[in-house]
């Protein structure tokens, strides 16, 4: 029996022809289908990662915050156990924070080209709001122009200080006018406002205020020096004023705290004291009469050991009577007030958080009398710490504390 082969006409040709390319067009939208579901998974898999990582860092600054304010707590005025405790690389949940320190003591000749951690002392800088204009002059890139704007920023008369000061008719005046505020200041930031105080004066080239000179900031600065002086320093005058302090209930020189006594009857206006043991050589240049080489003997002396920083008697040791009794008034050897500038990542290194505070440590429990987001100024410590996180690594621990305060 003969079975003749069954013939494929054109027609059957094309229909298989057809359904291959119907097939083939198939499969490249299901695969491209496939691989655009597969991104956006990818996509989102890496968002909800990074807004875990993000809730993690927030968290982690929140739980500093009250480290902080632990750390703070019912220590008397004791500000050298406050400042010397470690922080850095504190692990915590599933995070780590750091709080930066941009001020550490016997200045001169400080380092900005490392970074400095540990809880600061607001009682050892300069508060602004009981400044005069010839103490201000002391600090580090301070010009008269600023240090009389500021007065007049802050006093409440319309009188311009000096030649060089700045009322409310000089406000106005601006192009974007606003009122001179003749009242005291509310943080720090609020320079920003006072004609004739610059960002180079105020900040030097620390512009992100972390008290390091990255290689970015020295190149803008067309490669300025990291280390400081008693009259310049690559960190401006920042961190050594305060608005945080408080006078003493009564005038200074009406018998209130921990100056070293000071005799009755002084109507001198309330000044908000320094500390005689954390302040750094620069803020103690602008207690009134105190010689350079008199600031220098207390640096000397409270770190060579052996005196008992309770108290501000030990100043007679190692400075002229005469000198002592002249800066009296102007000094505490106690501290309530003191800020954090918290730094806490997530440890995948993901996200992190910046946060400045200032504690109020007068009573118990310490309170936040200030808080400030600074996250969009960047990550401020070392990028290797970012990397070594992402790549499961621990972060190393320097044990920069850049103070010497001695006890």
């Amino acid at each position: 029996m003969n079975i003749e082969p069954k013939v494929e006409t054109r027609a059957s040709r094309r229909r298989r022809g057809v359904i291959l390319i119907l097939v083939t067009w198939i499969m490249v939208i299901l695969v491209t289908m496939s691989l655009v579901m597969g991104q956006r998974i990818r996509v989102a898999n890496r968002a909800t990662q990074n807004r875990l990582a993000q809730m993690v860092a927030t968290e982690t600054e929140r739980g500093a915050e009250q480290w902080v304010l632990c750390q703070t707590d019912a220590m008397s005025g004791d500000a050298l156990t406050v400042i010397d405790t470690p922080a850095e690389a504190i692990e915590l949940g599933d995070g780590y924070f750091w709080i930066l320190r941009n001020c550490g003591d016997d200045i001169v000749g400080y380092d900005a080209s490392q970074y400095s951690f540990g809880i600061t002392d607001e009682s050892g800088k300069l508060n602004l709001n009981y400044a005069t204009a010839d103490m201000m002059m002391y600090l580090p890139d301070m010009t008269q122009e600023a240090a009389d704007s500021i007065v007049d920023w802050v006093d409440t008369d319309d009188t311009v200080t000096g030649t060089d000061g700045a009322e409310d008719t000089a406000y106005m005046a601006l192009p974007t006018p606003y009122h001179c505020k003749d009242g005291p200041m509310d943080s720090v930031g609020e320079l920003n406002l006072v004609m004739n105080v610059t960002p180079d004066i105020l900040y030097g080239y620390d512009t992100n205020r972390n008290g390091f000179i990255e290689d970015s900031e020295s190149a803008a600065s067309n490669g300025g020096a990291a280390v400081s002086t008693p009259d310049q320093d690559p960190r401006g005058f920042f961190p050594f004023v305060t608005v945080w302090t408080k006078p003493d209930p009564t005038p200074a020189g009406g018998g209130g705290g921990g100056g070293g006594g000071g005799g009755g009857g002084n109507t001198a206006p309330p000044f908000a004291k320094i500390n005689i043991n954390t302040a750094p050589l620069q803020v103690l240049r602008c207690l009134p009469g105190l010689a350079d080489t008199d600031a220098q003997a207390i640096i000397d002396g409270r770190t060579g050991g052996g005196v008992d920083t309770t108290t501000t008697d030990w100043l007679s040791g190692v400075i002229s009577s005469t000198a002592a009794q002249g800066i009296a008034n102007y000094i505490s050897a106690t501290s309530n007030y003191y800020s954090a500038d918290i730094v806490a990542a997530s440890k995948d290194g993901r996200a992190f958080k910046r946060v400045r505070i200032v504690v109020d440590a007068t009573s118990t429990p310490p309170k936040i009398l200030y808080r400030k987001d600074i996250t969009d100024e960047g990550w401020p410590l070392d990028p290797q710490i970012q990397l070594d996180l992402r790549a499961g690594k621990e972060p190393q621990v320097t044990g920069n504390q850049n103070f010497t305060g001695g006890f």
